[in-house]
């Protein structure tokens, strides 16, 4: 009797690793190329709604593929894979998000605090030059 519900009790947690279909059911390891093919564009399509610079936008997917790869053991199945990999992928860009948030201001705060230009100045400049070229002074 316990052999028959140790048996069955097997066979449903197989059924439900099976049912994830990212699971390699004979070894327990996630199937990292089912899980790109799934959720690749979803993760790239977040990165780039988030982020406006393209460069950081592909710098966080990579980090958010990082973190799934690095963590992928902890997935308990509480929750569904997608629900799982969709928290990773927005913790992960809205750490790009405040980044770059923080350097636009910075660089916001550099330019205003630059010297004003005169451009009467310039204008001054380039005309003394031309009546000194033209009287030969």
């Amino acid at each position: 009797m316990i052999t028959i519900r140790c048996f069955l009790v097997q066979l449903l947690i197989f059924s439900y690793i099976y049912s994830l279909n990212v699971t390699n059911i004979y070894n327990m390891e996630p199937d990292l190329e089912k899980i790109v093919e799934q959720y690749g564009t979803m993760i790239s399509s977040i990165s780039h709604r988030m982020i406006q610079n393209k460069e950081v936008a592909k710098e966080a997917a990579q980090e958010v593929w990082y973190e799934i790869i690095r963590s992928i053991g902890s997935f308990n199945g509480q929750s569904e894979l997608s629900t799982w990999i969709y928290t990773i992928c927005k913790r992960t860009i809205l750490r790009y998000v405040r980044n770059e948030r923080i350097a636009t201001m910075n660089e916001l705060k550099e330019f205003r605090n630059l010297p004003a230009i005169d451009p009467a100045e310039q204008d001054r400049d380039e005309h003394e030059w031309i009546k000194n070229a033209v009287t030969g002074a």
